[in-house]
């Protein structure tokens, strides 16, 4: 539903706290506030001291004894007064920085970020709250950390830090340190153990720049590491890096290439590959028929997934117009090979510029759990959608194959040609049946905008929409919970009712499954993991056996039949004024 509520929760048992007085103007009577347990009112003391901009000595002094000695919320109340007010000393700050309380750290290494670049000491304190047990601290040290200039020590600490941290901010942060410096890092990273991970955070992060120069320089630095670590940064630096990208093939470079290109470790050398191919333009670089040992690495369905998806992304940089390579990875989304390996080759696909003939081909023969992969392709550039919609103008693509959702990118496509082009078609192919379903609402319309009956309309909805439909607390949980739905509006609500396929939420399709055994069954998916799956029906739900599926395709329909148009225009506008009247709630009583 579009739309939200605030809610304002009062305990029951809760006792009024007392309020100090604010009005005052005498700035020691402030700082006594910042004693209140009300948080407004230390907010509010804490904003009238800092807006005098300054304060006499004696009430500096006391801000600083509360800083150090008062309950916790009011020690932050007292350091962040003092901050505002230019009058933290270093001293005081670095106390707070090594508070036994967290949430006295957490201000101490913020207001440290503040007053970057720091001292050596707040420096090393800084990077000391890198192995605090409390991941928020850890991630304040770092963000403070990257206001700061870089040097080899915060390099080394980060890369030991980074196999401990657990949430993606965390991690976020570690990468905004690196940032300024990612060169120093990587090379701290390639003396770490376990920095696996790390390194291709980095080889991302440096790919990210798109320049050739620095790129060039990580390859250099990369004839000193494991080859552990070698390989996975030469993967991300390798297929993040645009292939216009190109940098001077300086003596440096040649070598460092040929020297991990020829490696004795095949996955160093398979993973230089498509860098050679981009900046050796001469060919002086030998890479001893690597190539063919990616191609049968591809093609061997007794190598690992990874390992395969990987020889897919190398061929297709190296070779993106070869027509056995795009023959043979082609051949590679098909049932045969998993479902998590044919999505991989399908994004693979989606990276070079001549993917989109290829995917339409995939596009017509895959299975329906991969359309969507598919279409996500081709919707992310304009030329493609537009070859895409080509493709069902001359029927090589059936637009019944569409999910809604597809249908629904295309008609609202950014480009207005292709939004142009994909409407016309749609609107043909629906035909006469979209024109009689745009018939029957315009001849409702008139009946249901007349005032209805919610009392009548709460009688026909049990009977007709609670056996799927929850309203106000009342029915079934299988369809959509329909609270809340009438701030859409009768004329809207009506379309859906009298037409329940024309838009369908993506999680309310029906799914259709056949059993090994022959069986045929449908409904929307309830849950699902990679044993079973849960489809959900207006009579009942059936688990089933990953194992025990033949095909499951998505229909495209809702779980809604249609034909409420049965009911007549009194009864529908009845039901449509108890779902969008506001006393929908008293008819419920």
């Amino acid at each position: 539903h579009e739309f939200g509520r605030i809610w304002h929760v009062q305990h029951k048992n809760a006792t009024a706290s007392p309020l100090p007085n604010l009005a005052s103007d005498k700035p020691l009577q402030l700082v006594e506030a910042l004693q209140s347990p009300n948080g407004w009112a230390r907010a509010t003391a804490q904003r009238l001291l800092v807006e005098a901009q300054t304060q006499p000595e004696n009430v500096l002094s006391t801000l600083v004894i509360t800083a150090v000695s008062a309950k916790p919320e009011t020690r932050i109340q007292a350091l962040w007064t003092l901050q505002q007010l230019g009058a933290l000393n270093e001293t005081i700050l670095t106390v707070a920085m090594g508070d036994d309380e967290s949430t006295v750290r957490r201000a101490g290494l913020q207001i440290a970020a503040q007053r970057a670049p720091l001292s050596l000491a707040l420096l090393r304190q800084t990077r000391a709250a890198l192995n605090d047990n409390a991941a928020r601290i850890r991630c304040d040290a770092l963000l403070a950390l990257a206001r700061c200039p870089a040097d080899k020590e915060t390099a080394a600490a980060i890369a030991a830090l980074y196999p401990q941290l657990e949430d993606n901010w965390s991690r976020s942060a570690a990468l905004g340190v690196s940032a300024s410096n990612p060169l120093l890092f990587l090379a701290a990273a390639f003396k770490t153990p376990d920095a696996t991970n790390w390194v291709k955070q980095l080889g991302i992060q440096i790919a990210g720049k798109q320049d050739g120069k620095l790129a060039s320089k990580a390859i250099e630095l990369t004839l000193k590491a494991d080859s552990t670590l070698a390989q996975p940064f030469l993967t991300e630096l390798s297929r993040v890096l645009k292939p216009e990208v190109i940098p001077p093939f300086t003596p440096a470079l040649q070598h460092a290439l040929e020297t991990l290109v020829n490696s004795t470790n095949i996955d160093v050398a398979v993973a230089t590959l498509p860098l050679v191919t981009r900046w050796d333009k001469s060919g002086t670089t030998k890479t001893s028929g690597l190539q063919e040992y990616v191609f049968r690495t591809m093609n061997d369905a007794s190598q690992s997934d990874p390992k395969r998806a990987q020889a897919v992304t190398i061929l297709l940089s190296v070779a993106p117009t070869n027509e056995v390579v795009i023959a043979s990875v082609i051949k590679l989304v098909a049932p045969g090979t998993s479902i998590a390996l044919q999505k991989q080759t399908i994004q693979a696909l989606g990276t070079v510029s001549n993917g989109a003939p290829a995917l339409i081909t995939i596009y017509v023969k895959a299975q329906p759990e991969l359309r969507p992969e598919i279409f996500a392709q081709f919707i992310k550039r304009t030329d493609w959608s537009l070859q895409f919609v080509e493709a069902l103008e001359q029927g090589i693509i059936d637009h019944a194959l569409l999910d809604p959702n597809s249908v629904y990118r295309l008609r609202k496509h950014a480009d207005a040609v292709v939004a142009k082009r994909a409407n016309a078609f749609l609107d043909h192919a629906r035909g006469p049946q979209a024109q009689q379903k745009d018939a029957l609402i315009a001849r409702f319309a008139p009946d249901i905008a007349k005032p209805g009956d919610a009392l009548q309309g709460r009688s026909a909805f049990q009977k007709n929409c609670a056996v799927c439909h929850t309203l106000n607390g009342e029915g079934a949980n299988i369809g959509p919970n329909l609270t809340g739905i009438g701030a859409h509006g009768r004329e809207e609500l009506l379309v859906h009712v009298l037409d329940p396929n024309r838009v369908v939420e993506p999680n309310f399709i029906v799914v259709s499954v056949e059993t090994n055994d022959g069986e045929e069954l449908e409904g929307i998916v309830a849950r699902e993991n990679e044993k079973s799956i849960v489809l959900r029906n207006a009579t009942s739900e059936h688990e089933i056996a990953r194992a025990d599926i033949k095909q499951n395709r998505n229909t495209g329909r809702s779980l809604m039949p249609e034909g409420f148009e049965a009911l007549g225009a009194e009864t529908l506008r009845n039901i449509l004024a108890y779902m969008c009247d506001p006393k929908t709630l008293a008819a419920k009583k």
